[in-house]
């Protein structure tokens, strides 16, 4: 009962509106109830932020104006707002609540931003501070700082949520499985440039990630241009060896040597049928086939394709 009594006292300083009280105290009142109380006590991640921010909302009305839009919130912390007389703790969960806001928006520079100068122990939630960081980081393809958060997040065990461990280590397995110059990781970049452009950003680096990522592409091309040409010549060198060798189209200049006497047996075309599709057991094989040669992630493009081609399968009107 009486450590009930206790944990109230920060809370009846903030109703009261004592910040200069509260902040201290609140601090203390955290650290305590992460090894006395029942989870069941605890208040959650979001819960401390919300409480945290809704304080400072209370005590500066520009605050309560900049987290009111947050959609047109600036790029970078204003310089008021860390100059300001409120405690470092509410500064900190307020760049954090926007940085929050940044990254559910798609703008992971501006979040990376509004996280700048922030340390673990400055928010009241410090794993949402390095969630927010890691899935930043990561979506910029900035895989080193991405484990780095990643790893920060993972070492606070239990004091993390589910959710922001299980994607800890969806984030990890990725930044092993990613090499920079292959297929995946330029199809991430594409992606990185596709939601610049639906943001409507055009700066100097926006232009330059654009280019990086054209160059990729062509890069990527040569190599498969190369790796190609390196099998035909494989498959040369293995006829000159005494396999049998691949049949050559005559030259244009001499006829060949034509056999048999030219009669070609008659067939009944039908004017209906559509040229352009497969029979189904072709259909069939094609597609187990793309399933075999394809990446999985590219598996679905080309099945929708041919489903596309399906039902582009209309009947052609005959011109008048």
């Amino acid at each position: 009962m009486l450590l009930r009594v206790v944990s109230a006292i920060p809370w009846l300083l903030l109703a009261a509106g004592n910040v200069e009280a509260a902040a201290p105290t609140l601090e203390s009142w955290l650290l305590e109830q992460r090894l006395t109380f029942a989870p069941s006590d605890e208040l959650g991640e979001d819960e401390r932020l919300a409480e945290f921010v809704r304080l400072a909302r209370s005590r500066s009305e520009p605050i309560e104006l900049l987290l009111k839009d947050v959609e047109a919130a600036p790029e970078t912390p204003p310089a008021w707002l860390r100059e300001g007389p409120l405690p470092a703790k509410l500064v900190a969960s307020v760049q954090l609540e926007i940085a929050r806001a940044m990254v559910a928006g798609r703008r992971y520079e501006a979040a990376l931003a509004w996280l700048d100068g922030l340390q673990e122990q400055d928010p009241p939630c410090p794993a949402t501070l390095h969630y927010c960081e890691a899935v930043s980081r990561f979506l910029l393809m900035d895989l080193d700082g991405a484990k780095v958060a990643c790893e920060q997040l993972r070492a606070m065990g239990e004091l993390s949520a589910p959710r922001q461990r299980y994607v800890a280590d969806v984030i990890l397995r990725q930044c092993e499985s990613l090499k920079p110059g292959g297929a995946s990781f330029i199809a991430m970049q594409m992606r990185d440039v596709e939601r610049r452009l639906s943001l409507g950003r055009c700066e100097e680096e926006d232009v330059s990630e654009q280019r990086r990522v054209v160059d990729a592409l062509d890069r990527l091309i040569k190599e498969m241009e190369k790796q190609r040409g390196e099998k035909s010549s494989s498959a040369a060198s293995g006829s000159a060896s005494g396999q049998a060798p691949a049949a050559q189209p005559m030259e244009e200049s001499r006829p060949g040597d034509l056999k048999g006497d030219g009669q070609v047996p008659m067939r009944i075309v039908d004017g209906e049928t559509d040229w352009g599709s497969m029979p189904p057991a072709e259909r069939s094989r094609v597609l187990q086939q793309i399933q075999q040669d394809f990446p999985p992630h590219y598996r679905a493009v080309v099945e929708e394709y041919f489903k596309n081609l399906s039902g582009s399968d209309a009947p052609r009107e005959e011109p008048q």
